[in-house]
């Protein structure tokens, strides 16, 4: 790359750490702030989540004085800036008033269609292993709308650790930028280092422990430009080329999502519902620090964009060997992560975790109910006397008062991994099933514990069979 686009990339990434230091310096407040959470997010003091604003504003200056000096020329980029600033909007408005899923969903619908009208299309596709273009017709409408809302949403799924969702922006800029050089388009190369460098900035303060979060107006803006500008950033027969590279290259979180739909819809559990089970989830809960969590995940996701950029530059020769790593990385993944237990007995899991699902619907139930009886309990006691109600009646026991401390026994004992390190500690009554059904029945009313913890201090309540022994 020209000497040229590292001056541009220097000179975002200065100003987004300039405008980030400004806000991280300031008190969050009320407005676009995120809780404390010790016990499910390892957050003991609230943090910004306006992270996107320093970006777009970034982006955007730079851009614009780009454009303005002559340095960037390019049919497609008022289209790109237009759309780009109404996808920041959209996040940027439930950061500061949560919307609900589908509203946000027709926001990123009325973008992708004013994308689609200004000319940022999918028109032909790219056939491995020759130079035919094949004319999409009809379909092109959706395919773009598809991409362009299915790329947001995918980063804004895996941002849940701390430098991740920022990291793998810069990563798939550079692959942009990559892609924008070797086809001669110095729009999308000048656009791409700009937004690297932009990132490069926010994650200085994003790593962990994180002063500033990049929220839903970040995640959406991250995702959008790296969809918006993989559309304009080919000639038009090597579109799909470039589309396919950002696909290899989103393989990580493309992993995550099918596990969490995998999981979700199997279990029972709501598709769109935040849960504790994402890929840094679990790797935390075999014993990885958040820094060394997020080096591999960095470095899978280098793989897999060098996996990408080799389709482009053989002209799709190398796609059975980047077949055969996708799909070994999944299969690999999937087991030492313990999303499957013993490939040989998969479909007997399957079946079971099935036949099951209406225990995990029921907790459920439970958990919003002790969500709502946060605020509705007069004191600590009455809380922690429902929330043991409940465990109760899905087949569990609290079974530890300390935050540390460890259970009393190891009979039919199951222990959850707190963000903060700690233990939750619960006995499960009936031990004709086996531990792992108990582990994601509690799984659904770690969210109240958590709440409980949060609002009302550690449970010192004791477990209700106790108290019924003591009475006899």
């Amino acid at each position: 790359m020209s000497s040229t686009l590292y001056a541009i990339c220097a000179i975002a990434g200065v100003l987004s750490a300039a405008l980030c230091f400004l806000i991280v310096r300031q008190r969050p407040g009320k407005l676009g702030a995120d809780a404390p959470d010790l016990f499910r997010k390892g957050q003991g003091q609230p943090v910004s989540r306006l992270g996107g604003v320093p970006i777009f504003l970034t982006l955007f200056s730079v851009l614009s004085i780009l454009r303005i000096t002559g340095n960037i020329h390019g049919s497609h980029f008022n289209a790109l800036m237009t759309t780009n600033a109404l996808m920041f909007l959209v996040g940027f408005i439930d950061d500061l008033s949560p919307m609900g899923a589908r509203f946000k969903l027709a926001g990123q619908l009325i973008v992708a269609l004013v994308a689609y009208s200004m000319g940022l299309r999918i028109e032909t596709f790219h056939i491995p292993f020759t130079d035919e273009p094949v004319l999409i017709g009809q379909l092109s409408l959706f395919l773009t709308i598809g991409w362009l809302i299915f790329v947001p949403n995918i980063v804004n799924l895996i941002d849940g650790l701390d430098g991740l969702a920022g990291g793998m922006g810069v990563f798939l800029c550079l692959v942009l930028a990559i892609l924008g050089v070797v086809s001669e388009n110095p729009m999308a190369a000048a656009m791409s280092v700009t937004m690297l460098g932009t990132l490069s900035g926010f994650l200085i303060f994003n790593f962990p422990p994180a002063r500033i979060y990049l929220g839903d107006g970040g995640a959406y803006l991250t995702g959008y430009f790296v969809g918006s500008v993989s559309l304009a950033g080919s000639h038009k027969g090597s579109i799909a080329a470039a589309l396919l590279v950002v696909v290899v290259a989103l393989g990580l979180p493309l992993m995550d999502t099918v596990f969490a739909i995998i999981r979700r819809g199997i279990t029972g559990l709501p598709l769109f519902r935040a849960d504790a089970e994402h890929i840094h989830h679990r790797m935390a809960s075999r014993g990885f620090s958040k820094s060394r969590t997020l080096m591999m995940m960095y470095g899978t996701t280098v793989l897999f964009g060098l996996a990408g950029l080799s389709l482009f530059w053989n002209r799709g020769q190398t796609l059975p060997i980047v077949g055969a790593l996708v799909v070994s990385v999944t299969f690999a993944s999937a087991r030492y992560l313990g999303y499957v237990r013993n490939w040989r007995t998969f479909l007997k899991d399957l079946s079971m975790a099935w036949s099951r699902r209406g225990d995990i619907r029921y907790a459920l139930m439970h958990n919003e109910l002790l969500e709502v009886e946060i605020d509705r309990a007069r004191s600590a006691e009455e809380f922690w006397l429902a929330f043991m109600e409940s465990l109760y009646r899905v087949g569990l026991e609290h079974v530890s008062h300390g935050t540390n401390a460890a259970p009393e026994d190891n009979d039919r004992v199951i222990s959850l991994k707190m963000a903060d390190q700690s233990s939750w500690h619960l006995r499960y009554r009936d031990d004709s099933r086996p531990a792992q059904d108990w582990v994601r029945i509690a799984k659904c009313l770690q969210g109240a514990y958590s709440s409980g913890v949060t609002s009302w201090g550690p449970c010192r309540t004791t477990p209700l069979e106790e108290k019924a022994e003591t009475r006899d």
